[in-house]
């Protein structure tokens, strides 16, 4: 007997220590594999960051990595070889605000379409007569292209066990209602699906399933990652706890907490099979606290810290059984891809060689990521896609770039609203629809209604690497006015035109053109208190014009850089003879206006207004006139501080302007303006400014959600008077 319990006390001594005692079968030695899963949460997941850095240090390197929503984001970058400082290095250096909203950047707009950036407050879809909402707030138009270039180091790979570490997310299908594993495919799209919040993002096809975000059904999934073959589970979930009754007290609670209550047993079942569990303070964040995202990896390295001990002894006793797996090579975006094919997806009205000339990429090009992204953005900001994507593959030494687009199968309305001193409340009505009778078209109708009405239409033909043809129907009305020498008004009349175009205009670039064009001009003028008796005036004009500009704001109101420049020349030609015998003139006008960033909230912006008619008799519609705050649309309309609006007026006209504006908190701005500048008969007398009209002013602006703010004190040497100015809204 006691040779029996010496030889068991022998074979007990044989038994290695258990690293986890139900993971690890000790007589086959082979080294049990660790899986990592990563949680939805939006901003809340960027925790994650700080605990894959303590996971770094403590030596473990997952063998599997899944994730749901951002955890799919953070897991799939850490999958494919970015470590935790590259993570965190490229969250700073997003800006959310535009990735999120799929803003576009003002550089990339067309100049055409330039001219209607920042006037409308709402847009609304308008399909075959009825307005119809989209499947979502937002296209995930940025995102998905970040997501392309982030995964271009492995953009070869299309089975998920074959990247650096094995790797898997999870998506919802929305049609079938169930949760849906994504182990293969094109990893940019998996990711993009797996984060697709239900009306927040469109959702995305995949495999003809419509996939949105994971956490739908699933937020935590560790059970797959139990499948997938994982004896140790360390998780990291960021989702908050059940709210309390008390805490239920606005509709944004309500809704979020219906949408745990879907996800909340499946939360809690992969929790308990967890064998490292890992949870993140981060309950007082919001899934949309992008801008916090230092705080919120610290609270992620903060609570890993505390199971620190805990995650060695797990490495000692794995290295105990078999050698860790080898460190992955870091990730690194090629800079240097060379096109051996490009094949469009979707295009079904607008024309090839358009996207061709917007992407400016051929087969044989040698091109960055960097490239690609800026050719894709190109091409979306035409306005004509509600999606533009692309994808890689392998072909030969290099690449096939297929662009995938989807193209909006309908109009827009939208609505600005506007007020300012000169010309009072307004409203304005657009409608924007593409693809009419002809293919690559536009059509623009506005709609301005309040004591100022006007109408506008644009019909534009875009034909791609040949010059554009447009033509358009405009109507203004508005009230001007004869002032004495202290700038008080002595008569009042009305006036009213229409000009109907047909141009033709070549896009030298987004920020670039020329072009050519014929005008009807109708117009009248009408006394509405005056002490001279005068009748009403109408004429008729035909005018031939030619015009040069160039747009590179980098923002519509209150730019920082970039600037503007107008030069027209135009032959108008007198069709009657209703008041003097004006048979025709030459009219040459020149806009300037220049921002320079001096620091990094402070900029110098210079402007040159100067504008001369060579002509012997000239109607009133045809003068320049200087005076007023207003930066509206007509071009002989000078800016002009401590002024009213078109107080002084002749032949000729120069208005010289610097501006010195200073923004001291974000989109809050001090401007302080300067102008000097006079009218004359005779273009060679405005170069004399011993005796010009000095000007200068403050205004305080702020960049609102619904448009420029600006609240303005301005005086002169005109009047010696203190004016005020107010603006609300977007200019139009």
């Amino acid at each position: 007997m006691n040779r029996i319990y010496k030889i068991l006390i022998f074979l007990l001594l044989l038994v290695p220590l258990s690293i986890s005692a139900q993971k690890i079968d000790s007589n086959k030695r082979v080294r049990p594999k660790v899986g990592l899963v990563l949680s939805g949460g939006g901003a809340k997941g960027f925790a994650q960051i700080g605990v894959i850095k303590v996971l770094e240090e403590a030596g473990i390197r997952p063998d599997f990595v899944g994730g749901t929503s951002m955890g799919s984001i953070i897991g799939g970058l850490y999958a494919l070889g970015y470590d935790s400082e590259s993570m965190k290095h490229l969250i700073a250096e997003i800006n959310w605000d535009e990735l999120l909203n799929d803003k576009i950047s003002r550089r990339d707009l067309s100049i055409e379409e330039k001219n209607e950036d920042g006037r409308y407050i709402f847009s609304f879809p308008f399909r075959k007569s009825h307005f119809e909402l989209p499947a979502g707030l937002r296209s995930g138009q940025n995102i998905s292209n970040l997501l392309s270039k982030l995964t271009s180091p492995v953009y070869q790979i299309s089975r998920f066990d074959k990247l650096p570490i094995p790797f898997y997310c999870v998506a919802a299908d929305i049609e079938k209602g169930e949760s849906v594993l994504l182990n293969s495919g094109y990893l940019a799209d998996a990711m993009r699906a797996s984060m697709s919040i239900p009306t927040l993002f469109t959702p995305i096809e995949i495999d003809n399933r419509m996939l949105v975000d994971g956490g739908l059904f699933d937020n935590y999934p560790a059970e797959i990652m139990k499948r997938q073959g994982a004896d140790i589970i360390i998780g990291v979930d960021v989702q908050r706890t059940l709210f309390t009754k008390k805490e239920l007290r606005s509709i944004k609670r309500v809704v979020e907490q219906m949408g745990n209550f879907l996800r909340n047993q499946a939360t809690l079942d992969g929790r308990k099979i967890t064998d490292y569990l890992i949870l993140p303070d981060v309950e007082h964040y919001s899934i949309t606290d992008f801008d916090k995202a230092d705080s919120i990896i610290e609270r992620g390295e903060r609570a890993a810290r505390l199971m620190l001990p805990a995650l060695r002894k797990l490495v000692d006793s794995l290295n105990t059984i078999g050698p860790a797996p080898k460190k992955i090579p870091s990730a690194v975006i090629p800079n240097q891809l060379i096109v051996r094919a490009i094949k469009y997806e979707g295009l079904i009205k607008v024309p090839e060689a358009d996207v061709q000339n917007r992407l400016d990429i051929y087969v044989g090009d040698t091109v960055s990521m960097d490239d690609l992204s800026k050719a894709i953005d190109r091409t979306y900001a035409s306005q004509y896609f509600d999606n533009v994507t692309y994808k890689l593959e392998p072909k030969d030494d290099g690449i096939c770039l297929i662009v995938r687009l989807l193209e909006k199968d309908y109009g827009l309305v939208r609505m600005g609203v506007h007020y300012d001193n000169d010309f009072e409340a307004s409203l304005l009505f657009n409608g924007d629809f593409r693809n009419v009778l002809f293919n690559g078209s536009k059509l623009s109708v506005d709609i301005g209604l309040g004591r100022n009405p006007r109408f506008s239409f644009l019909y534009y033909l875009n034909n791609g690497r040949w010059p554009n043809i447009g033509t358009s129907i405009k109507t203004n009305t508005l009230d001007v006015y004869n002032y004495d020498q202290d700038g008080n008004k002595t008569a009042s009349y009305r006036y009213s035109e229409m000009l109907v175009d047909l141009f033709v205009e070549s896009i030298i670039s987004n920020s670039m053109s020329v072009g050519i064009g014929s005008q009807f001009e109708m117009s009248s003028l009408r006394k509405a208190v005056s002490p001279l008796q005068l009748g009403n005036v109408e004429q008729a004009f035909f005018n031939l014009y030619a015009y040069y500009k160039v747009d590179t704001y980098d923002r519509a109101f209150f730019p920082r850089k970039g600037g503007s420049l107008w030069i027209e020349g135009k032959l108008v030609n007198g069709i009657n003879k209703a008041v003097a015998d004006y048979d025709a003139a030459t009219l040459i006008t020149l806009k300037y206006r220049n921002a320079f960033k001096v620091s990094h909230n402070v900029s110098i912006i210079p402007s040159v207004n100067i504008g001369a008619a060579i002509a012997d008799s000239l109607p009133f519609q045809h003068r320049y006139f200087i005076g007023g705050a207003n930066f509206g649309e007509n071009r002989q309309i000078f800016p002009f501080m401590g002024m009213n609006l078109m107080q002084h007026s002749d032949y000729s006209a120069l208005a010289l302007g610097c501006d010195l504006q200073y923004e001291f908190h974000r989109n809050h701005f001090l401007v302080f303006k300067y102008s000097i500048g006079r009218t004359a008969r005779k273009v060679e007398t405005l170069l004399n400014l011993s005796n010009a009209y000095q000007g200068i002013g403050m205004t305080y602006g702020y960049n609102s959600p619904i448009g420029p703010i600006e609240l303005s004190l301005m005086i002169s040497n005109n009047t010696n008077k203190v004016l005020s100015f107010i603006n609300l809204g977007y200019w139009f």
